[in-house]
């Protein structure tokens, strides 16, 4: 079930990075990736072969401690920028910011959660195999919370390795 989580949060991150992307240029003045369809949540549009498929099968085949990916990147096109020099930081910015975003959010979500459940000490919790952690939570009887604790997990993850990554 960990396999779905991480793929799904994997998936939504590189997505959410490559839209910023797209979306800063659009606001500079750049129509090139929405006229190129890209300015969608559609996984499909975003995909390719290596970055998304091989790469991350391959992690999670080997059992890695992390999942990783990228996707093609929205077409920009610098003359249509209002100032290109400028706008070009903007729009390369945009992708690792929208990670650091998505790191904040996940961490939010761990600290309510936590809340949530009384305050138990997380550290711990984050260190343990996924049966333990599994184990842990199914003693408040919510399937929910596990995977609302996952994901928020996979969030911080995820998207700190994509943020300094890229």
């Amino acid at each position: 079930m960990l396999i779905i989580i991480n793929l799904m949060v994997l998936i939504f991150s590189i997505i959410t990075h490559e839209l910023s992307h797209g979306y800063a240029a659009l606001l500079c003045g750049d129509d090139t990736a929405k006229r190129a369809g890209r300015l969608t949540l559609n996984p499909i549009k975003h995909m390719e072969l290596m970055g998304s498929f091989i790469l991350p099968l391959s992690l999670l085949l080997i059992h890695a401690p992390f999942l990783f990916g990228w996707a093609k990147p929205v077409p920009i096109n610098l003359q249509r920028m209002n100032n290109p020099k400028k706008d070009i930081f903007v729009v390369s910015i945009a992708g690792p910011l929208s990670n650091f975003i998505l790191i904040v959010l996940g961490m939010l979500g761990l600290v309510v959660i936590s809340k949530l459940l009384g305050g138990q000490d997380f550290h711990v919790y984050l260190h343990q195999s996924e049966l333990v952690r599994w184990n842990l939570i199914s003693s408040h009887n919510s399937m929910w919370i596990f995977f609302a604790l996952e994901a928020a997990l996979q969030l911080v993850v995820v998207n700190a390795i994509l943020a300094v990554s890229t």
